[in-house]
């Protein structure tokens, strides 16, 4: 459950509540958030060039973010990470209906599970 919510954590950050939000602090200071390094590992060189270009700068501006953006969108880096995330989602689900988890437990668990995601 931890590593989807962190995953869901890096997406906001990089996508916040849609199209035109303000980009978050933590892309400006090039935290290493788990879609630009999807992307970096499945990146071409000269898409790599395109996100160095980026990050190599000493400070980030808002436009550098939404090109960021951009870029590791292209590269599918957005809908494997939210693929990645329900997978771990889906995980934590079947473990809870382990034969060694009471009902009760159960269903409490999983009304946990459900308020965390939403």
């Amino acid at each position: 459950m931890g590593v989807a919510l962190q995953v869901r954590s890096d997406l906001a950050a990089i996508w916040g509540d849609g199209e035109g939000s303000q980009p978050n602090v933590e892309v400006l200071n090039k935290k290493k958030l788990i879609p630009v390094v999807y992307a970096l590992e499945n990146a071409s060189i000269s898409e790599k060039r395109a996100m160095g270009e980026i990050y190599f700068k000493r400070v980030l501006e808002p436009d550098d973010a939404v090109k960021l953006r951009e870029v590791i969108e292209g590269l599918g880096a957005r809908a494997a990470c939210e693929e990645m995330a329900a997978g771990f989602i889906d995980e934590a689900t079947a473990a809870v209906e382990c034969p060694g988890v009471a009902v009760e437990g159960r269903s409490r668990i999983q009304e946990y599970i459900d308020s965390l995601v939403g």
